[in-house]
């Protein structure tokens, strides 16, 4: 190996936070040499997967991504087999970057070896993280259209067994992921009985309701299991500073389609009525405590004033929507959205459901958005009350909506209704609530 090409090479480290555009351009000019070193070091860590020098796993580590920028396809059973003999240990040589950089390091290395993929995929040897890569490959070459839907599944179903097996739930929640962002509403009911059996990590992406909004999202990156416009720059530029190089991927911002429901109807609900209506906020509290009204249920009380839709102001309902499934229609007035488009080959909850059962899941859904995980401990107690008189209006009207479907459709029990009209929760989760 030549001098410069040594030299630069040995400038890769950890370590060293700042990488040299010359660096670059002297192992990108010496390709050849670097890439029959870069597969040297790749050997040399599979012969000694848990070697202490650091001179091979920093020259390994880095070298796979020269090997991705070249698509040098000899090293993706190199990579494959570490993976599997560093088992949990897999982060001692890649670091964060499994996750971040992999799925895309390893898109540009696949070698054609559908069969290799799976046996990747299923390989339990692996670290989690690590294994699902390889899923994400499969997910990627099916919306390129290479797999069916059908070959899809039949190849996910061997995934199956590992929440039971191998006590892997990371593996099964990214599988339940990929597929709602796959848009394949048949697994719906495989990712139910998984959140229901605790086999899914709600803390990735979500509880069963948020992979219902996944399911009909139309995302910023459609599409896109892997990162397939590799930039060796971009992605070590995650962890390290690049001389000269400035981040050319720019700011992506998520295309969501706003729900306007500023055209809703004026009235109040009639089954509301502020029993506070002709007290002064310096008044005795009509609730008996001996406290002045301003100090006691005046902020309950301002539940009931100057609400949009008779429950809360839209501006805070379109909030609580914004992940919620683009309609065709207002489920507040049934009335059609004059402004509604459809995007061709795009799946749509009207596509599954009827309006009523819509509506009924959108006052439901309205009334969990009150229980917000994120702010819900950072109230007071005058707004957590606030909120839970929002959630009791809401469930209210999706019960007085969800006894009219009962009837009209001659329901006979709650799991007949929720086989065909339950949405984002079953009924058994708000009846009663």
């Amino acid at each position: 190996m030549n001098q410069d090409l040594k030299k630069a090479i040995r400038e890769l480290n950890v370590d060293n936070k700042l990488i040299r555009k010359k660096t670059l351009e002297t192992i990108r000019a010496n390709r050849e040499e670097a890439t029959e070193y870069f597969l040297q070091s790749l050997d040399a860590m599979i012969d000694d997967p848990m070697t202490e020098n650091i001179r091979i796993i920093d020259e390994s580590f880095f070298g796979v991504f020269f090997l991705a920028e070249w698509k040098e396809t000899s090293a993706f059973k190199k990579v494959q087999k570490l993976f599997h003999l560093l088992g949990d240990n897999i982060h001692r040589w890649t670091g964060d970057a499994l996750t971040e950089n992999f799925p895309a390091v390893l898109w540009q290395l696949y070698d054609g070896d559908f069969e290799n993929l799976k046996i990747g995929m299923l390989d339990g040897e692996m670290e989690s993280f690590a294994r699902t890569p390889f899923m994400d490959i499969i997910f990627q070459m099916y919306t390129d259209g290479e797999i069916s839907k059908s070959m899809l599944l039949e190849i996910m179903e061997s995934l199956e067994k590992i929440p039971e097996e191998e006590n892997d739930y990371l593996v099964v929640t990214e599988l339940c992921l990929n597929m709602v962002k796959a848009h394949i509403y048949e697994y719906l009911p495989k990712i139910r009985q998984w959140f229901e059996k605790d086999f899914i990590d709600p803390m990735i992406a979500g509880y069963y309701s948020d992979y219902v909004d996944i399911l009909f999202e139309k995302r910023f990156d459609e599409g896109e299991f892997v990162n397939k416009d590799f930039a060796l720059e971009r992605e070590l530029h995650k962890w390290y500073e690049i001389e000269g190089w400035e981040n050319q991927k720019g700011n992506i911002q998520r295309d969501f389609s706003k729900i306007d429901f500023n055209s809703a109807v004026e009235r109040a609900y009639d089954m509301l009525e502020n029993p506070f209506k002709n007290v002064g906020r310096n008044d005795p509290c009509p609730c008996g405590s001996g406290k002045k009204y301003k100090k006691c249920h005046y902020l309950i009380a301002s539940t009931f004033e100057n609400k949009d839709n008779g429950i809360e102001k839209n501006k805070d309902r379109d909030k609580h929507l914004k992940y919620y499934p683009r309609l065709s229609f207002n489920p507040e007035t049934m009335e059609d959205r004059a402004d509604f488009v459809r995007d061709e080959g795009r799946l749509y909850l009207e596509d599954l459901y009827d309006r009523e059962s819509i509506s009924i899941d959108y006052y439901v859904y309205l009334a969990f958005k009150q229980d917000n995980k994120a702010t819900f401990d950072m109230r007071s107690a005058e707004e957590k009350k606030q909120h839970e008189v929002i959630k009791k209006a809401y469930l209210k009207r999706a019960r007085e909506l969800y006894d009219k479907k009962v009837i009209k459709d001659n329901i006979a029990d709650t799991e007949e209704f929720d086989k065909k009209y339950s949405i984002h929760y079953m009924v058994d989760e708000w009846i009663n609530n």
